[in-house]
Protein backbone atom coordinates (compact mmCIF):
# COMPACT_ATOMS: atom_id res chain seq x y z
CA UNK A 1 0.00 0.00 0.00
CA UNK A 2 1.29 3.44 -1.00
CA UNK A 3 2.38 6.17 1.75
CA UNK A 4 0.25 9.50 1.30
CA UNK A 5 2.46 11.12 3.58
CA UNK A 6 5.35 9.55 1.39
CA UNK A 7 3.44 10.94 -2.17
CA UNK A 8 2.98 13.91 -0.14
CA UNK A 9 6.56 14.61 -0.24
CA UNK A 10 6.92 13.83 -3.32
CA UNK A 11 4.65 16.18 -4.16
CA UNK A 12 6.51 19.04 -2.25
CA UNK A 13 9.58 17.78 -4.12
CA UNK A 14 8.41 18.78 -7.88
CA UNK A 15 6.12 21.71 -6.62
CA UNK A 16 9.38 23.29 -5.43
CA UNK A 17 11.01 22.09 -8.99
CA UNK A 18 8.50 23.74 -10.74
CA UNK A 19 9.49 27.20 -9.28
CA UNK A 20 12.94 26.74 -9.85
CA UNK A 21 12.94 26.07 -13.70
CA UNK A 22 9.99 28.52 -14.28
CA UNK A 23 10.82 32.06 -13.01
CA UNK A 24 7.91 33.21 -11.50
CA UNK A 25 9.49 34.16 -8.43
CA UNK A 26 12.66 35.15 -7.61
CA UNK A 27 12.58 33.57 -3.68
CA UNK A 28 10.96 30.86 -5.12
CA UNK A 29 13.12 29.80 -7.98
CA UNK A 30 16.22 30.78 -6.04
CA UNK A 31 15.28 27.64 -3.16
CA UNK A 32 13.10 25.66 -5.81
CA UNK A 33 16.35 23.15 -6.65
CA UNK A 34 16.33 21.64 -3.07
CA UNK A 35 13.13 19.92 -4.11
CA UNK A 36 15.81 17.51 -6.10
CA UNK A 37 17.61 16.89 -2.48
CA UNK A 38 14.61 16.00 -1.19
CA UNK A 39 13.67 13.73 -4.42
CA UNK A 40 17.27 11.68 -3.29
CA UNK A 41 16.64 11.03 0.46
CA UNK A 42 13.07 9.67 -0.70
CA UNK A 43 14.67 8.03 -3.39
CA UNK A 44 17.26 6.57 -1.35
CA UNK A 45 15.03 5.26 1.68
CA UNK A 46 12.29 3.79 -0.53
CA UNK A 47 14.45 2.31 -3.33
CA UNK A 48 16.63 0.63 -0.16
CA UNK A 49 13.57 -0.28 1.82
CA UNK A 50 12.43 -3.09 -1.70
CA UNK A 51 16.17 -4.29 -1.01
CA UNK A 52 16.31 -4.70 2.97
CA UNK A 53 12.16 -5.86 2.91
CA UNK A 54 13.42 -8.70 0.51
CA UNK A 55 16.48 -10.00 2.34
CA UNK A 56 14.29 -10.01 5.55
CA UNK A 57 11.83 -12.38 4.30
CA UNK A 58 14.02 -14.52 2.16
CA UNK A 59 17.36 -13.83 3.67
CA UNK A 60 19.15 -13.31 0.46
CA UNK A 61 18.48 -10.47 -2.64
CA UNK A 62 17.74 -11.42 -6.16
CA UNK A 63 19.72 -7.87 -8.01
CA UNK A 64 18.78 -9.27 -11.59
CA UNK A 65 15.14 -8.99 -10.56
CA UNK A 66 15.48 -5.89 -8.33
CA UNK A 67 17.68 -3.54 -11.69
CA UNK A 68 14.23 -5.28 -14.01
CA UNK A 69 11.63 -3.77 -12.09
CA UNK A 70 13.38 -0.93 -11.47
CA UNK A 71 14.27 0.01 -15.37
CA UNK A 72 10.43 -0.86 -15.75
CA UNK A 73 9.39 2.22 -13.56
CA UNK A 74 12.47 4.31 -15.44
CA UNK A 75 12.68 3.35 -19.00
CA UNK A 76 9.93 3.50 -20.56
CA UNK A 77 8.55 6.94 -19.70
CA UNK A 78 12.21 8.65 -19.94
CA UNK A 79 13.09 7.09 -23.64
CA UNK A 80 9.17 8.10 -24.70
CA UNK A 81 10.03 11.29 -23.51
CA UNK A 82 13.39 11.37 -25.69
CA UNK A 83 11.57 10.40 -28.58
CA UNK A 84 9.29 13.16 -28.04
CA UNK A 85 12.40 15.64 -27.39
CA UNK A 86 13.46 14.56 -31.14
CA UNK A 87 10.38 14.98 -32.18
CA UNK A 88 10.02 18.86 -30.43
CA UNK A 89 13.45 19.66 -31.71
CA UNK A 90 12.33 18.87 -35.34
CA UNK A 91 9.21 20.90 -35.49
CA UNK A 92 11.02 23.62 -34.28
CA UNK A 93 13.79 23.47 -36.35
CA UNK A 94 11.80 23.21 -39.43
CA UNK A 95 9.97 26.62 -38.55
CA UNK A 96 13.19 28.56 -37.79
CA UNK A 97 12.29 28.24 -33.91
CA UNK A 98 15.37 26.16 -33.40
CA UNK A 99 19.34 24.63 -33.48
CA UNK A 100 19.32 21.10 -34.84
CA UNK A 101 19.46 18.35 -32.17
CA UNK A 102 22.87 17.31 -31.59
CA UNK A 103 22.97 13.42 -31.81
CA UNK A 104 25.94 13.36 -29.46
CA UNK A 105 23.85 15.02 -26.81
CA UNK A 106 21.10 12.69 -26.82
CA UNK A 107 22.90 9.74 -27.14
CA UNK A 108 24.37 11.12 -23.51
CA UNK A 109 20.72 11.50 -22.23
CA UNK A 110 20.15 7.96 -23.44
CA UNK A 111 22.88 6.51 -21.59
CA UNK A 112 22.49 8.69 -18.21
CA UNK A 113 25.90 10.32 -18.10
CA UNK A 114 24.43 13.98 -18.74
CA UNK A 115 25.52 14.17 -15.21
CA UNK A 116 28.67 14.30 -16.46
CA UNK A 117 28.67 15.70 -20.01
CA UNK A 118 26.36 18.44 -21.15
CA UNK A 119 23.44 17.14 -23.03
CA UNK A 120 20.05 18.24 -23.96
CA UNK A 121 18.30 19.06 -21.01
CA UNK A 122 19.35 20.90 -17.55
CA UNK A 123 16.85 18.60 -15.63
CA UNK A 124 17.61 15.14 -16.58
CA UNK A 125 20.96 14.76 -14.62
CA UNK A 126 19.18 13.84 -11.29
CA UNK A 127 17.56 10.88 -12.75
CA UNK A 128 21.42 9.70 -13.94
CA UNK A 129 22.21 10.19 -10.38
CA UNK A 130 19.55 7.71 -8.95
CA UNK A 131 20.18 5.49 -11.98
CA UNK A 132 23.71 5.01 -10.76
CA UNK A 133 22.89 4.63 -6.98
CA UNK A 134 20.63 1.89 -8.15
CA UNK A 135 23.85 -0.15 -9.57
CA UNK A 136 25.85 1.06 -6.45
CA UNK A 137 23.27 0.54 -4.08
CA UNK A 138 22.54 -3.63 -5.44
CA UNK A 139 25.95 -3.85 -5.71
CA UNK A 140 27.16 -3.16 -2.09
CA UNK A 141 23.81 -4.89 -0.92
CA UNK A 142 24.69 -8.19 -2.46
CA UNK A 143 27.90 -7.92 -1.25
CA UNK A 144 26.71 -7.56 1.95
CA UNK A 145 24.56 -10.46 2.14
CA UNK A 146 27.08 -13.00 0.57
CA UNK A 147 29.50 -11.69 3.38
CA UNK A 148 26.63 -11.83 6.03
CA UNK A 149 27.11 -8.32 7.15
CA UNK A 150 24.13 -7.11 6.28
CA UNK A 151 22.42 -7.48 10.03
CA UNK A 152 25.24 -6.42 10.98
CA UNK A 153 24.32 -2.52 11.99
CA UNK A 154 27.80 -1.46 13.51
CA UNK A 155 29.44 -2.39 10.05
CA UNK A 156 26.64 -0.99 8.01
CA UNK A 157 26.73 2.43 10.20
CA UNK A 158 30.18 2.65 10.02
CA UNK A 159 29.97 2.16 6.04
CA UNK A 160 27.54 4.52 5.49
CA UNK A 161 29.23 7.10 7.59
CA UNK A 162 32.74 6.49 5.78
CA UNK A 163 31.01 7.58 2.38
CA UNK A 164 29.09 10.30 3.87
CA UNK A 165 32.30 11.81 4.79
CA UNK A 166 34.10 11.02 1.68
CA UNK A 167 31.95 12.20 -0.80
CA UNK A 168 31.68 15.61 1.41
CA UNK A 169 35.39 15.87 1.17
CA UNK A 170 35.13 15.07 -2.95
CA UNK A 171 33.05 18.30 -2.58
CA UNK A 172 35.51 20.54 -0.82
CA UNK A 173 38.51 19.64 -2.68
CA UNK A 174 36.61 20.07 -6.41
CA UNK A 175 35.56 23.46 -4.71
CA UNK A 176 39.25 23.97 -3.84
CA UNK A 177 40.22 22.88 -7.05
CA UNK A 178 37.83 24.67 -9.64
CA UNK A 179 36.74 27.71 -7.61
CA UNK A 180 34.43 28.78 -10.76
CA UNK A 181 31.42 27.32 -10.38
CA UNK A 182 30.14 25.54 -13.14
CA UNK A 183 26.74 23.14 -12.06
CA UNK A 184 28.56 19.84 -14.32
CA UNK A 185 31.40 20.51 -11.94
CA UNK A 186 30.14 21.38 -8.86
CA UNK A 187 27.03 20.04 -8.40
CA UNK A 188 25.52 17.12 -11.26
CA UNK A 189 28.22 14.72 -10.58
CA UNK A 190 27.55 10.76 -9.35
CA UNK A 191 30.55 11.13 -6.93
CA UNK A 192 29.40 15.04 -5.53
CA UNK A 193 25.54 14.09 -4.75
CA UNK A 194 25.75 10.05 -3.88
CA UNK A 195 25.71 11.17 -0.08
CA UNK A 196 21.65 12.36 -0.26
CA UNK A 197 20.52 9.00 -1.56
CA UNK A 198 22.58 7.08 1.13
CA UNK A 199 21.56 9.27 4.06
CA UNK A 200 17.86 8.30 2.59
CA UNK A 201 19.24 4.11 2.91
CA UNK A 202 20.39 5.08 6.56
CA UNK A 203 17.43 5.87 7.78
CA UNK A 204 15.30 2.97 5.82
CA UNK A 205 18.24 0.47 6.94
CA UNK A 206 17.49 2.07 11.02
CA UNK A 207 13.48 1.55 9.93
CA UNK A 208 14.03 -2.07 9.01
CA UNK A 209 16.18 -3.74 11.10
CA UNK A 210 15.95 -1.23 14.04
CA UNK A 211 12.09 -0.72 13.92
CA UNK A 212 11.76 -0.16 17.92
CA UNK A 213 14.55 2.56 18.06
CA UNK A 214 13.42 4.12 14.88
CA UNK A 215 9.74 4.76 16.58
CA UNK A 216 11.09 5.11 20.01
CA UNK A 217 13.70 8.09 19.02
CA UNK A 218 10.93 9.45 17.19
CA UNK A 219 8.81 10.01 19.94
CA UNK A 220 11.45 10.94 21.97
CA UNK A 221 13.03 13.55 20.39
CA UNK A 222 10.88 14.46 17.25
CA UNK A 223 10.26 18.58 18.66
CA UNK A 224 13.93 19.37 19.23
CA UNK A 225 14.66 17.23 15.71
CA UNK A 226 12.06 18.94 13.82
CA UNK A 227 13.23 22.70 14.97
CA UNK A 228 16.49 22.03 13.75
CA UNK A 229 15.39 20.52 10.41
CA UNK A 230 13.19 23.68 9.76
CA UNK A 231 16.36 25.86 10.75
CA UNK A 232 18.61 24.10 8.52
CA UNK A 233 16.19 24.47 6.07
CA UNK A 234 16.58 28.09 6.05
CA UNK A 235 20.21 27.67 4.48
CA UNK A 236 18.71 27.91 0.98
CA UNK A 237 17.23 31.43 1.51
CA UNK A 238 20.82 32.36 2.45
CA UNK A 239 23.25 30.64 0.66
CA UNK A 240 23.09 30.59 -3.09
CA UNK A 241 23.82 27.20 -4.97
CA UNK A 242 26.49 28.86 -6.59
CA UNK A 243 28.46 29.22 -3.09
CA UNK A 244 31.31 27.39 -1.71
CA UNK A 245 29.00 27.12 1.78
CA UNK A 246 26.32 25.73 -0.14
CA UNK A 247 27.93 23.45 -2.36
CA UNK A 248 29.79 22.01 0.47
CA UNK A 249 28.63 21.68 3.87
CA UNK A 250 25.22 23.00 2.85
CA UNK A 251 24.39 19.61 1.12
CA UNK A 252 25.51 17.87 3.70
CA UNK A 253 23.33 20.22 6.28
CA UNK A 254 20.12 20.05 3.73
CA UNK A 255 20.07 16.18 3.19
CA UNK A 256 19.99 16.08 7.72
CA UNK A 257 17.11 18.29 7.05
CA UNK A 258 15.03 16.41 4.76
CA UNK A 259 16.18 12.87 5.84
CA UNK A 260 14.56 14.80 10.03
CA UNK A 261 11.25 14.96 7.90
CA UNK A 262 11.02 11.86 6.45
CA UNK A 263 11.82 10.49 9.77
CA UNK A 264 9.52 12.44 11.38
CA UNK A 265 6.58 11.61 8.61
CA UNK A 266 7.18 7.92 8.62
CA UNK A 267 7.18 7.92 12.49
CA UNK A 268 4.24 9.66 12.79
CA UNK A 269 2.38 9.13 9.48
CA UNK A 270 -0.72 6.77 11.68
CA UNK A 271 -1.53 10.37 13.19
CA UNK A 272 -1.04 12.39 10.58
CA UNK A 273 -3.39 11.03 8.35
CA UNK A 274 -5.58 10.86 11.10
CA UNK A 275 -5.86 14.06 11.31
CA UNK A 276 -8.33 15.48 9.07
CA UNK A 277 -7.51 19.31 8.63
CA UNK A 278 -4.14 18.04 7.71
CA UNK A 279 -5.72 15.10 5.38
CA UNK A 280 -7.39 17.84 3.34
CA UNK A 281 -3.86 19.66 2.68
CA UNK A 282 -2.20 16.31 2.15
CA UNK A 283 -3.93 14.81 -0.32
CA UNK A 284 -4.12 17.37 -3.50
CA UNK A 285 -0.49 17.35 -2.90
CA UNK A 286 -0.35 13.54 -2.66
CA UNK A 287 -2.13 13.20 -6.29
CA UNK A 288 0.43 15.72 -7.62
CA UNK A 289 3.09 13.21 -6.10
CA UNK A 290 2.13 9.75 -7.26
CA UNK A 291 2.55 11.24 -10.76
CA UNK A 292 6.13 13.06 -9.63
CA UNK A 293 7.96 10.90 -11.72
CA UNK A 294 6.54 11.99 -15.09
CA UNK A 295 5.83 15.05 -14.25
CA UNK A 296 9.64 15.89 -13.68
CA UNK A 297 10.26 14.24 -16.64
CA UNK A 298 7.95 16.31 -18.67
CA UNK A 299 8.60 19.94 -16.83
CA UNK A 300 10.99 21.47 -18.41
CA UNK A 301 9.37 20.26 -21.84
CA UNK A 302 6.65 22.05 -20.85
CA UNK A 303 8.23 25.22 -20.51
CA UNK A 304 10.65 25.17 -23.86
CA UNK A 305 7.90 23.68 -25.81
CA UNK A 306 4.44 24.95 -24.99
CA UNK A 307 4.91 27.81 -23.01
CA UNK A 308 6.14 30.25 -25.77
CA UNK A 309 3.19 29.46 -27.52
CA UNK A 310 0.77 30.44 -24.47
CA UNK A 311 2.78 33.76 -24.40
CA UNK A 312 2.81 34.45 -28.02
CA UNK A 313 -1.10 34.19 -27.79
CA UNK A 314 -1.33 35.67 -24.78
CA UNK A 315 0.95 38.06 -23.92
CA UNK A 316 -1.17 40.28 -21.80
CA UNK A 317 -1.19 37.66 -19.17
CA UNK A 318 1.11 38.58 -15.89
CA UNK A 319 3.58 36.17 -14.47
CA UNK A 320 1.56 34.55 -12.18
CA UNK A 321 -1.03 33.12 -14.42
CA UNK A 322 1.61 32.08 -16.88
CA UNK A 323 3.09 29.86 -13.84
CA UNK A 324 -0.15 28.40 -13.09
CA UNK A 325 -0.76 27.70 -16.81
CA UNK A 326 2.55 26.21 -17.08
CA UNK A 327 2.14 23.91 -13.29
CA UNK A 328 -1.50 22.90 -14.53
CA UNK A 329 -0.17 22.09 -18.00
CA UNK A 330 2.82 20.29 -16.50
CA UNK A 331 0.41 18.25 -13.87
CA UNK A 332 -1.50 17.08 -16.65
CA UNK A 333 1.37 15.79 -18.84
CA UNK A 334 2.53 14.46 -16.03
CA UNK A 335 -1.15 12.34 -15.15
CA UNK A 336 -1.24 11.68 -18.91
CA UNK A 337 1.80 10.18 -19.56
CA UNK A 338 1.83 8.17 -16.34
CA UNK A 339 -1.11 6.78 -17.41
CA UNK A 340 -0.55 6.08 -20.93
CA UNK A 341 2.95 5.14 -20.37
CA UNK A 342 4.42 4.45 -16.77
CA UNK A 343 1.29 2.60 -14.98
CA UNK A 344 0.88 0.28 -18.07
CA UNK A 345 4.37 -0.79 -18.06
CA UNK A 346 4.30 -1.06 -14.28
CA UNK A 347 1.63 -3.45 -14.63
CA UNK A 348 3.33 -5.69 -16.77
CA UNK A 349 6.21 -5.40 -14.49
CA UNK A 350 4.03 -6.71 -11.55
CA UNK A 351 2.88 -9.48 -14.05
CA UNK A 352 6.22 -10.44 -15.04
CA UNK A 353 8.61 -9.61 -12.73
CA UNK A 354 6.50 -10.25 -8.94
CA UNK A 355 8.60 -8.73 -6.52
CA UNK A 356 10.21 -11.75 -4.13
CA UNK A 357 8.22 -12.30 -0.83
Amino acid sequence: MRSQVLDCLRGVAVILVLFRHYHFSFLMNKIGWIGVDLFFVLSGFLVSGLLFKEFQNREAVDPIRFLVRRGLKIYPTFYFFLILTIMGYFVLDSIGRAHSLELSKLIYEALFIQNYIPAVWGHTWSLAVEEHFYFFLVLVVVLLVKSKRLSDSAFVFSGIAFILIIVLVLRILTWNLYSNFTFHTHLYPTHLRLDSLLFGVLISYIYHFKNDKFYFLARLYWKPALVISLILLLLPFFWSINSQWMGTIGLTLLYVAFGIVLWISVAFEKAIIATRVVMYLIRPISFIGFYSYSIYVFHTMIAVFLMPIAIKFLPELDIKILFIIYTLISIAIGFLVSRVIELPFLALRDRYFKPNR
